[in-house]
């Protein structure tokens, strides 16, 4: 599964919430184990412009 988000500024907590909309449960640290972030700059985001940012399921 992959999820790609064009963000400004990432609320961890509204991350959580929109995947278990999608029924990917998680608890504490195992979102961080879990899952993996691609990004071309080693960043969560770009303050500039936004930049996306894509989660992938590890399985």
């Amino acid at each position: 599964m992959e999820i790609e988000l064009k963000v400004l500024n990432i609320d961890p907590e509204l991350v959580r919430e929109k995947l278990i909309a999608i029924d990917c449960e998680f608890h504490g640290r195992e979102f961080q184990q879990n899952f993996m972030y691609d990004y071309p700059d080693r960043r969560l985001y770009d303050q500039q412009d936004g930049s996306y940012i894509r989660l992938r399921r590890r399985f």
